[in-house]
């Protein structure tokens, strides 16, 4: 359904979910679910240790299968790329002024396009948010893009307006475009901004500018585990609300698919969030997690309502020898 929705525009990734096969997962959990209650019933002294073990096994299957396939995989985000985008996004922010901004990124030999798409998916987490709407990038090296080909390697969401091309300030950052950079240097009216930053056609500044310190991930055993307890507390308040009103009165199933829940709302509250145009910047980025858990306790407290009002309402008992 989501693969279809997307064929007519509307962005759920329909792509994704069919790539990475979440329905695969998503089901083994109803067949364990399934196969754990028919065991804990029926092998009743031997049942619960049984179906205990058969969720370790899935489990352990599942995360076997995610370690091998991710340890082979490359950081997107790397500390010299992060550093080179945000020194020339300092630069824009200084000397840009309204012009648009075209991120010059390679397409050396044998790169995959995917390797592109990540740099530009890079790109666009380190400029500040306020920068996106004017940010493109560009396929090639320097000589291609001055000379206007071809036009069709300018990506990014939509083309730079005509009007606005010949302006438009062209970066090239080193780690994503090396022979670029060198090439770059050469050429007339270049300028190397910051170390393994340099810029087409816009002023230099006073002084070179300093690389910004990389931010660094608290990736300590403990930071990781106090990281995974907020995520997992955080969905399942926003989703304990969707739980009441939406599942059967079981505690166990409530809690154990609260936070799929709550996870859920919050995407689609961020989703609306984005198509009206609201920011995610300080304080605003909360906004989709509060209409999220509001919206989900103020169902659950309507679904609590009626079950009152229809016990009460219910048939009245007739009265004894009553006729």
């Amino acid at each position: 359904v989501a693969g279809v929705v997307q064929m007519y525009g509307v962005p759920v990734a329909g792509n994704r979910l069919l790539h990475y096969l979440f329905p695969i997962p998503l089901m083994a959990g109803v067949a364990v679910w399934g196969l754990a209650r028919w065991l804990a019933v029926r092998r009743r002294s031997l049942g619960p240790a049984l179906a205990f073990g058969l969720v370790l096994v899935v489990l352990g299957g599942f995360l076997f299968l995610a370690w091998k396939a991710g340890r082979v995989q490359r950081a997107w985000t790397e500390a010299k790329g992060v550093r080179q985008i945000a020194a020339a996004d300092r630069y824009v922010q200084g000397f840009a002024g309204d012009r648009y901004v075209v991120y010059l990124l390679d397409t050396g030999t044998g790169r995959h396009h995917e390797t592109v798409g990540r740099w530009w998916a890079v790109v666009q987490s380190t400029i500040r948010p306020d920068e996106l709407e004017r940010t493109r990038f560009y396929y090639g090296r320097p000589a291609g893009y001055l000379d206007g080909f071809p036009a069709s390697a300018l990506r990014g969401g939509t083309l730079v307006p005509p009007e606005a091309a010949s302006r438009a300030l062209a970066v090239v950052i080193d780690r994503y475009n090396h022979r670029g950079f060198q090439e770059a240097e050469a050429l007339p009216g270049a300028r190397v901004v910051a170390q393994g930053v340099a810029v087409l056609n816009g002023p230099a500044p006073p002084a070179p500018l300093p690389l910004p310190a990389a931010v660094e991930a608290n990736t300590r055993p403990i930071g990781l585990a106090l990281a995974i307890v907020l995520i997992l507390f955080t969905f399942l308040v926003v989703g304990s609300g969707w739980a009441l009103a939406l599942l059967p009165p079981d505690p166990l199933v409530r809690v154990g698919l609260a936070p799929g829940l709550g996870a859920a709302s919050m995407i689609l509250a961020g989703l609306g969030w984005d198509r009206v145009g609201l920011p995610f910047r300080g304080w605003a980025s909360l906004g989709p997690v509060a209409i999220a858990s509001v919206t989900g306790w103020a169902l659950a407290l309507i679904v609590a309502a009626r079950s009152v009002v229809g016990v009460q309402s219910g048939p009245s008992a007739s009265p004894p020898g009553g006729g």
